[in-house]
């Protein structure tokens, strides 16, 4: 029976991402999906796609790659004139420009054991949506977002928020975030799922303890601050209350 670990919204922060390595080797998974937000906001970008990359992961875009490919004109969207963090992102990741140019944005997972499973960031054909729950986001709102899934299971990222959800036919499910959380708690989420008779199942949601203090040097070092101005601090302190 197929296991997977899925993982996503690392957003650059590499030290997570290793803790994850080191815990879900303890229920040996056959293959690791990654959910997109790879890079951005945390300091270490470039190592992040390193380590998917050497490992062979299954990943896509998210809405902080296209700050990457997007970062210049005739692709820079008017709308993105006074985003400080553009050039100091995509300085960061200048060997990997054509790299994140060709990922996927969506990805059909087809095991030979398991029901299929369309791989998005956010929803089907759409990064910078998102799926929530039910006190957040009616049934039929789900589902008119998920018209175009290739899959009736999705694996999907975006929100930062766990989820677990089934909406008529459809399983989505949400790792919440690796690398930045939003819930106020300075935890490290993924999740492991395994093929059961009924498809997908939820068997492990992990939460482990984050920790941002290496973070400051490095960004100091970066001169995030610096080049990025506001934006920066709101970031730091993002991290900082999680």
């Amino acid at each position: 029976m197929t296991r997977l670990a899925l993982l996503s919204d690392i957003h650059g922060n590499l030290p997570a991402l290793e803790a994850v390595i080191t815990d879900m080797a303890r229920f040996a998974p056959d293959h690791v999906v990654i959910a997109g937000d790879n890079i951005n906001l945390g300091p270490f970008s470039r190592e992040v796609l390193q380590v998917i990359h050497e490992n062979r992961w299954t990943h896509i875009r998210g809405n902080n790659e296209y700050y990457v490919i997007n970062a210049h004109p005739p692709r820079k969207p008017e709308t993105w004139a006074h985003f400080t963090m553009l050039e100091h992102l995509h300085a960061q990741l200048t060997d990997w420009h054509r790299y994140i140019a060709g990922m996927p944005d969506d990805v059909l997972l087809c095991y030979p054991d398991a029901p299929d499973v369309h791989l998005c960031h956010g929803i089907p054909d759409d990064c910078w949506t998102g799926i929530y729950s039910q006190q957040h986001m009616t049934d039929e709102q789900v589902s008119s977002h998920l018209v175009s899934a290739r899959a009736k299971t999705i694996f999907c990222g975006h929100t930062h928020l766990p989820l677990n959800r089934r909406v008529g036919d459809y399983h989505v499910i949400n790792p919440g975030s690796v690398g930045m959380p939003l819930m106020g708690e300075p935890v490290i989420r993924y999740i492991v799922v395994l093929v059961v008779s009924e498809g997908w199942q939820v068997t492990h949601h992990r939460q482990l303890p984050l920790e941002i203090d290496c973070l400051f040097p490095v960004w100091e070092a970066q001169k995030f601050v610096e080049n990025c101005g506001v934006t920066a601090r709101i970031v730091i302190e993002e991290f900082k209350q999680a």
